[in-house]
């Protein structure tokens, strides 16, 4: 178990307002999201619509338990996302989710936020950074940087979300 859960349990972790980027004000922000950002665009080059089946997990290896995997069904406003993969990092500060609806989460604003955030992915049709501020229960003042990536289908329609959390203190 990693040090993590045991030092901010899902229900003691207070999260708050959160301000979003896209584009070229993404990087710079955190190595983590840098990293996948890069690792995003990379996949992406030449017109290319990145899927599931271009994900491979050893090129992650670095950061896999910061990776969420969500799986989109529905449209529009209608959307529902059912958490595939969820790793120990981001499990350690939500609780584990995988094979649930993200509105299964107990911090019901956060379940709000990634919803409407998910959302503007799907609709926008690019990657979304966040970064969200945050106070533990021992009074820790935390910092949350996720970045939301669509991944497309073999038609050229989104279908999934991956998205990476770095939950860091605030120094």
């Amino acid at each position: 178990m990693p040090i993590w859960s045991k030092l901010y349990q899902p229900k003691q972790t207070k999260f708050g307002a959160y301000k979003f980027f896209t584009d070229g004000a993404i990087p710079g922000h955190n190595k983590v999201t840098d990293f996948f950002y890069s690792f995003w665009c990379d996949l992406s080059k030449n017109g290319h619509k990145p899927s599931r089946a271009d994900i491979q997990p050893v090129n992650l290896k670095k950061y896999l338990n910061r990776v969420i995997l969500l799986d989109v069904t529905g449209d529009g406003p209608d959307i529902q996302l059912t958490v595939r993969l969820i790793g120990t990092h981001v499990a350690a500060f939500y609780g584990e989710l995988s094979g649930q609806d993200i509105n299964a989460m107990e911090n019901k604003p956060a379940a709000a936020r990634i919803y409407n955030i998910c959302r503007q992915v799907l609709q926008q049709d690019k990657p979304i950074l966040t970064v969200t501020t945050g106070i533990s229960s021992d009074k820790t003042h935390l910092e949350a940087y996720s970045l939301y990536m669509p991944l497309y289908d073999t038609a050229g329609k989104p279908h999934k979300i991956i998205a990476s959390a770095d939950i860091l203190p605030i120094a």
